[in-house]
């Protein structure tokens, strides 16, 4: 136990000293502290990571160019003609690859959705974005996979000239 000390009148005993044994306890809890740490940081960033992989990766659009259409419009006044170019955005290669032997279809019914038209419907932005609902409409009819026509997404103009 303690030694006593001759020279302290008291009587009392002195307690033994525990540095000696605070100093590894401490190190001790430090190394387990920074191991759980960064075992938590690892298995945060592994999960962000799956949660990453598992989202579903936007798909690269692609574009099929259509050659400008040039129509008379429905008369009004005077005679007035239609010349404008589309392309047509799809969500990948594919979609554009298998469209390419619809276009011959594609076009036929452009044209007569155009050639029904107004100079006044369509000479306005909003006469213009109807007109794109309505391009984008006919071109889905035209497609007779169910997933081509899910995947044309947009319709946009090139060019737009009303003579």
């Amino acid at each position: 136990m303690a030694k006593r000390n001759d020279d302290d009148d008291d009587g009392k005993e002195v307690a033994p000293k525990k540095k000696g044994k605070m100093v590894p306890i401490l190190i001790a809890l430090l190394v387990l502290g920074a191991g759980g740490g960064g075992a938590a940081w690892y298995m945060k960033k592994g999960s962000s990571d799956d949660a990453e992989e598992s989202a579903p990766r936007e798909k690269s659009a692609s574009f099929i160019n259509m050659e400008p259409f040039t129509v008379n419009l429905a008369t009004e006044n005077e005679d007035q003609v239609l010349q404008v170019g589309l392309t047509m955005k799809v969500t990948s290669s594919t979609t554009a690859d298998s469209m390419k032997g619809h276009i011959p279809e594609i076009r036929s019914k452009i044209l007569l959705l155009l050639s029904d038209k107004k100079a006044s419907e369509i000479n306005t932005s909003e006469g213009k974005q109807q007109l794109r609902t309505e391009l984008l409409k006919t071109i889905k009819e035209s497609i007779t996979s169910p997933r081509v026509e899910q995947e044309i997404t947009e319709v946009l103009f090139t060019s737009f000239v009303i003579q």
